[in-house]
């Protein structure tokens, strides 16, 4: 009899929410390694999914899945078009660190929870970068999907080019799945995209390309180009829609902020100041990790020569949509404020409500209505913020925030 399974190839691993990795989705009580023993490279390179390759190269069960109901587990089975590797394989598949070349050696995470279908644009857009694919990994960290993501990753990973892993954990936020794609990730500078944006193929090679150039910068970012996919809300002209766009031209030069659907860290930054804040669940997330930044004496650089198109579909344009997303908004900034020691002026903050809700009735005004909805966030999280201070008798004199 013979045996094969494109599993210990194929790298797709779940990670448990005591940071156990496991693997295989035959067998999802196969536990490889644990992220707080081990990096991602370590585990991949280590003894037990090497064994796997071993006795699959040798056209053998492995012990471990000789209890298992395996669909592959059968007398010539494979899934799908299965590789019949050679022995060499076994080294060279394995993800240790490219050794020192012109360019350095990348990753790129993307945090992704339910959007199949914009996860597939961003990858085959992603696998056309002028850029060596030997340089850069892509790692797919998903937030407990319920749709075919794992089957859009499978297929980007079958394709060649750059490596793809894929991560997956409970849905435990997109922070915690960012920062577990952190941890897996062996590139330095790593690049953080959003799973509805589409990198054009200049885009690897200009946001490296500025890091490199400016060493002492902790980030770097670029223009976030709105494209929708759907009926844009109604607006009076000069109006933003709202949805993340960024764009200062396309100069390069230090900003307070980019975002998080767009950006580059450095990883003496990120030793520096630590990883992203897993309990924060209402956006803003970037903003306040470039807070600590800026705290503790880093730059932003905004480099206008690396854009994305930043893509809005149907669903994300309903208004209930929009108006929960901006409130979220709202209420995140509000609390990364306050952690940094600024508060918003709340009669400032009362006036622009009622001034933005007037202008929606009266001008049936799609986004002034959504901008009231991101002030009614910030005026719940203050209240909600100083209500917990009160409660645990601080006071803290707070001042108006920067800008």
């Amino acid at each position: 009899m013979s045996y094969f399974c494109n599993e210990p190839w194929d790298g797709i691993f779940s990670v448990q929410t005591n940071r156990d990795v496991t693997f295989c989705p035959c067998y999802l009580q196969m536990r490889i390694g644990n992220l707080d023993e081990s990096t991602m490279a370590e585990i991949w390179n280590g003894e037990p999914l090497l064994a796997l390759r071993r006795s699959f190269i040798a056209r053998e069960l492995p012990e471990v899945c000789g209890g298992q109901l395996c669909p592959v587990a059968v007398e010539g089975g494979d899934r799908g078009a299965a590789r019949d590797p050679s022995a060499a394989d076994v080294l060279a598949m394995t993800w240790a660190k490219p050794a020192a070349a012109p360019l350095p050696f990348v990753s790129i995470l993307i945090p992704t929870r339910n959007r199949a279908r914009q996860l597939q644009s961003c990858l085959a857009h992603l696998s056309r970068q002028d850029y060596p694919a030997d340089r850069f990994e892509i790692i797919v960290a998903d937030d407990g999907s319920r749709d075919e993501t794992a089957s859009i990753v499978r297929a980007a990973q079958r394709g060649g080019g750059a490596p793809v892993q894929y991560l997956r954990q409970a849905k435990l936020g997109a922070n915690h799945a960012r920062n577990v794609a952190y941890c897996a990730a062996i590139g330095d500078p790593v690049c953080l995209v959003d799973d509805d944006v589409e990198p054009p193929s200049g885009w690897l090679r200009a946001l490296t390309g500025a890091a490199l150039d400016h060493p002492e910068i902790g980030c770097v970012g670029g223009p976030m180009l709105l494209r929708l996919d759907w009926v844009a809300p109604t607006k009076c002209e000069g109006e933003e829609v709202g949805e993340s766009e960024l764009d200062l031209g396309d100069r390069t030069f230090e900003v307070r902020y980019v975002w998080g659907g767009n950006m580059a860290v450095r990883r003496h930054a990120v030793d520096k100041v630590g990883m992203f804040q897993e309990h924060r669940r209402c956006g803003n997330d970037e903003v306040e990790w470039m807070d600590r930044l800026h705290q503790a004496g880093l730059s932003v650089l905004y480099v206008g020569s690396a854009p994305v198109i930043h893509r809005r579909v149907a669903d994300d344009l309903r208004l209930g949509h929009l108006a929960r997303r901006r409130f979220l908004r709202g209420m995140g900034q509000s609390a990364a404020y306050y952690q940094a020691g600024y508060a918003y002026r709340v009669e400032a903050q009362w006036a622009g409500l009622r001034e933005r809700s007037g202008h929606a009735a009266d001008h049936r005004c799609t986004t002034s209505a959504l901008e009231a909805s991101q002030l009614a966030g910030r005026l719940v999280a203050l209240a909600a913020l100083r209500l917990r201070d009160r409660v645990r008798g601080r006071t803290i004199a707070l001042a108006p925030p920067p800008g």
